[in-house]
């Protein structure tokens, strides 16, 4: 593939920042199955604050109260999700990515 940019033409190219988690894997016989999680869901924020970038994502799932509310984006609808987060994916039932929105 190739790209012809006019000489005069300032090219810009900007990092994409990761600020959710795209659920990839989710069992139906899971707790987050159980709690409304979907494989497709974005986790785009936890307890009412969406996420800024990665380092926010990793320290709202880690620390704090076992049980959080999910904040989820499935299409264009905005749902929560109560769950143990850790708990979930250590079970190997959930699995979720990092993704940028």
């Amino acid at each position: 593939m190739s790209v012809r940019i006019p000489s005069q033409t300032d090219v810009i190219f900007k990092a994409a920042v990761i600020n959710c988690f795209k659920v990839s894997h989710c069992s139906p016989e899971s707790t987050s199955y159980a709690a409304g999680l979907r494989v497709g869901d974005l986790v785009i924020g936890v307890d009412g604050n969406e996420f800024e970038n990665q380092q926010q994502m990793q320290l709202a799932l880690m620390g704090g109260k076992p049980e959080k509310k999910l904040m989820i984006q499935r299409g264009s609808r905005i749902v929560d999700v109560t769950l143990k987060v850790l708990e979930a994916m250590r079970s190997g039932d959930t699995r979720m990515q990092p993704t940028t929105r």
